[in-house]
């Protein structure tokens, strides 16, 4: 026999505490319980409800890793959230939306926000783009109608829930060289099945080693987790190589992510690069625990990671050289964040062997 709305609420609440490391970190239990207090007729609620009611409650833990977890429901059309703003994607040109359902952006944002568990900033821009692509979230907001209306600069559109069909998964890591920069892409602290990073890890060597490279890129843009000890024979090759290098960050860099930002600052002397900083912040909770309490779904934290020493900050990792991003560069498809981090090296490289080569005329 399945639970009432308030019993399902009270064990969901009693696993986290019993998994959690610290659950009332930011919020006391009496707080928590004040707030549950004041919800009303929680056993009259659909499951639409209470979901939505469940992500507000998460939204208090303050904890990126403690999450209650929602269905996706793909759109068929695509919207993208970014720098406060959002827009949809129309014949391949992003145009910025005016509203959604008949609610304005920044409206709909806030809303937003308050379903969103977060640590930093970075994290929340980063859920809000989550749920704004999602379907169920206009369900669980009560402005579904067999489509939703989408006003942007030029015209307006429906868009529908369409099948959520997976893709193929891309292997989250490659390498390639400009010259003497070894760029090292890094999108996933795991393993893929039909290139093990093993492997991996032997082509970047060799990529190092056939071309003379004396700098690397570490692309950790969007590595949202995973093992953080994958990328550790990596690091310790271009440490005993000595070779300096830059690391590509942004908001979507996440839990073991971060862990690849920090070693690489630490161990590697490595200069951080990006348009803003990383979702995961320098000290926070993580190592999640995957929950389940009847069909509901969340995961908690069950370890407090902490590089505030590495970064001088418990918040957000930010960017030694932030470069500045806008729509423009995602409609006319360039990787300015990229092209200003080959450039950067490329002058090290060419400074470098000029102070060579006057050496070598003064001897």
């Amino acid at each position: 026999m399945c639970m009432k709305n308030s019993e399902l609420l009270t064990n969901i609440i009693s696993t986290l505490e019993d998994n959690h490391i610290n659950l009332y970190h930011d919020i006391s239990k009496e707080q928590l319980n004040n707030y549950i207090a004041n919800l009303k007729d929680i056993d009259s609620w659909d499951n639409k409800r209470f979901d939505l009611e469940m992500l507000k409650l998460f939204h208090l833990f303050k904890d990126a890793h403690t999450s209650y977890f929602i269905p996706y429901k793909s759109l068929d059309q695509k919207l993208f959230y970014f720098d406060s703003k959002c827009y949809i994607s129309i014949d391949d040109v992003y145009h910025e939306v005016k509203s959604i359902c008949g609610i304005s952006i920044p409206t709909l944002s806030n809303t937003l926000t308050s379903l969103a568990n977060y640590e930093t900033n970075e994290w929340s821009m980063v859920v809000v783009n989550r749920l704004i692509r999602n379907g169920y979230t206009y369900e669980m907001l009560g402005c579904y109608d067999n489509g939703i209306d989408i006003v942007y600069d030029t015209g307006k559109v429906v868009a529908t829930i369409t099948d959520n069909l997976q893709g193929i998964p891309q292997c989250p890591y490659s390498v390639h060289n400009d010259g003497k920069i070894a760029i090292i892409k890094y999108k996933s602290c795991s393993e893929y099945k039909d290139y093990p990073i093993s492997q991996f890890t032997e082509d970047v060597k060799k990529a190092i080693e056939d071309n003379n490279c004396t700098r690397y890129i570490l692309d950790v843009r969007n590595n949202t987790g995973g093992n953080s000890e994958l990328l550790n024979p990596i690091q310790q090759y271009i440490m005993d190589k000595n070779m300096s290098g830059i690391v590509l960050i942004n908001p979507s860099v996440f839990s073991s992510g971060r862990f690849a930002v920090a070693r690489f600052k630490q161990h590697c002397h490595a200069t951080i690069m990006g348009y803003s900083g990383t979702g995961g912040a320098a000290k926070s909770y993580g190592y999640n625990k995957n929950l389940q309490v009847e069909d509901k779904r969340f995961s908690c934290s069950i370890r407090l990671w902490d590089f505030s020493n590495i970064f001088g900050t418990t918040g957000s990792i930010q960017p030694d050289i932030k470069i500045p991003v806008t729509i423009d560069d995602f409609n006319h498809k360039s990787d300015i964040v990229l092209d200003k981090a080959i450039n950067y090296l490329q002058r090290e490289i060419k400074n470098e062997s000029t102070n060579c080569n006057q050496e070598s005329c003064k001897n």
